[in-house]
């Protein structure tokens, strides 16, 4: 059976989301912009912006994160992902799946985050939204 590469029913912020990184939300992650391609050469070449690879972003989420079940838990004592990374996964990936506009997302993940909920939540959600895009994961949600 092929894996599915998103979330088909998050919970999150009292709802159920279809959480998905699509190319484009791929491509913001890893350079911070969402520009034209055109527009991310001139950066890197005048500016010295240079993209982070995904896989390398990847680690970052989940360093610190060991299998329990179904999914992860995480221990950041170890963990090498920053607030701006895991906001942004989880802004990214409702907008991805198609579940909200940018302006929502952003409010949304706002809304959600430290100092209204810990940001262990949040880390727990991108996890599994960028292990769902980078390896899969089946119907059931077990990768």
């Amino acid at each position: 059976m092929p894996k599915l590469t998103y979330l088909a029913a998050q919970p999150f912020a009292g709802g159920t989301y279809r959480m998905e990184l699509g190319p484009d939300q791929i491509m913001e992650i890893e350079t911070g912009m969402s520009r034209s391609f055109d527009h991310m050469v001139t950066m890197q070449r005048y500016f010295g912006v240079k993209p982070m690879p995904i896989f390398e972003l990847f680690s970052h989420i989940m360093s610190g994160r060991v299998e329990q079940g179904e999914g992860s838990i995480g221990n950041p004592f170890r963990s090498g992902a920053s607030m701006a990374l895991i906001s942004n996964v989880v802004r990214l990936a409702l907008i991805g799946g198609g579940e909200c506009s940018p302006a929502d997302a952003r409010q949304l993940v706002a809304d959600n985050a430290p100092p209204h909920c810990p940001l262990q939540e949040l880390w727990n959600i991108a996890a599994a939204v960028m292990y769902a895009t980078l390896v899969g994961i089946d119907e059931f949600g077990n990768g």
